[in-house]
């Protein structure tokens, strides 16, 4: 691979660094090394763990280090390489010569071109709120039609679908779907298919998927009308799949940190002292990977919050999982977070 040493970090260098690498990058693999001699790699699928585990993105990527990847030296041929590669389930291999020098990175069946083709399945834009936290703005109009960056977000939703090869999209409308209607149709405007399924009452965050039950036949994707991140939604999607999960919740790290210093007690006696604590929790981003089965468990038309359907799969004893997100995330449905989303997009 021609430029792998942009994909090289040091010991001493952050989980944020590898992240801001990977992003950069869009290679899913970082090489670290001490003393410039090689000692592992960190993939985004070590970052989900080390998130999950509680580890802090300020802290050393040493941490969350790979320090049993699969290398291999300068002499084993392309073919060996890429049979090495599927055998073991992995993407990537690092070539390190005798010094523990790392002279290349390949990539899977990276001397053949790529296959481009798009994803057949589809991805549920869920658009019928009436977007209360944005009003007044949305008196008159539906919040995914509120422009950001000269666009409405609904647009730019998709168009990050888009470069993860999603082209059929369903949008579930209430609140003035008319306008979105008529904003892009059927989607021929943005080079996509688009329908549009209609809740004739208010249905809560899930319950529209019961109107989908004759037209989701594979794993598919939700989001929120009101949330823009850099997600690889297919990411995601295969994830699910490999793991053979009913339902994902793509999750994201939130710390709160007491601007005080805490002091724990048993009755009068001072047992200990924290200077300033953060407390780490993890939240619903409002996007979703879900096994067309689920369908099964919704009653139709009838309203049922998201966090209520997982509830449900869970009751089922279907496996249900966390997928920790580190990307860039932010959902636009206050007017703090829409009036800075700009930003967002511009950086």
């Amino acid at each position: 691979m021609k430029n792998f040493k942009k994909l090289i970090l040091k010991i001493n260098n952050t989980i944020q660094e590898a992240i801001k690498n990977l992003d950069k990058s869009g290679m899913k693999i970082v090489l670290v090394t001490k003393n410039n001699k090689f000692i592992g790699t960190i993939t985004d699928g070590d970052i989900r763990r080390g998130i999950l585990q509680g580890i802090s993105l300020k802290a050393s990527v040493q941490k969350i280090l790979n320090k049993n990847a699969i290398v291999c030296d300068p002499s084993v041929s392309i073919k060996e390489l890429n049979s090495i590669m599927i055998t073991n389930d992995v993407n990537s291999i690092p070539i390190i010569d005798k010094n523990k020098k790392i002279v290349d990175l390949k990539f899977l069946f990276e001397d053949k071109p790529i296959n481009k083709n798009q994803i057949s399945n589809s991805m549920v834009i869920m658009v019928g709120g009436k977007g209360k936290r944005l009003m007044p703005y949305t008196k008159f109009l539906p919040k995914t039609l509120l422009k950001v960056a000269g666009k409405p977000i609904i647009e730019h939703i998709i168009d990050r679908a888009k470069l993860n090869g999603y082209n059929n999209f369903i949008l579930s409308i209430n609140h003035l779907g008319t306008l979105i209607k008529k904003e892009i149709g059927n989607g021929k405007i943005l080079n996509t298919k688009i329908k549009y399924i209609k809740e004739n009452k208010k249905l809560g965050t899930a319950g529209s998927l019961s109107l989908m039950k004759k037209i989701l036949k594979k794993n598919f994707i939700v989001t929120n009308g009101d949330v823009i991140t850099d997600i690889n939604y297919n990411d995601l999607l295969k994830f699910h799949i490999k793991n053979n999960s009913a339902a994902t919740m793509a999750i994201r790290s939130y710390e709160i940190k007491n601007p005080y210093g805490e002091i724990k007690t048993i009755g009068n006696e001072i047992i200990d002292y924290f200077e300033k604590p953060i407390y780490r929790s993890y939240i619903n981003t409002g996007v979703y990977a879900f096994h067309p089965k689920i369908l099964k468990l919704l009653n139709y038309n009838k309203e049922i919050s998201m966090i209520q359907l997982f509830k449900k799969i869970k009751q089922k004893k279907l496996k249900v999982l966390a997928y920790p997100i580190h990307e860039r995330w932010i959902d636009v449905g206050t007017p703090e977070h829409y009036f800075s989303a700009k930003k967002f997009i511009d950086d």
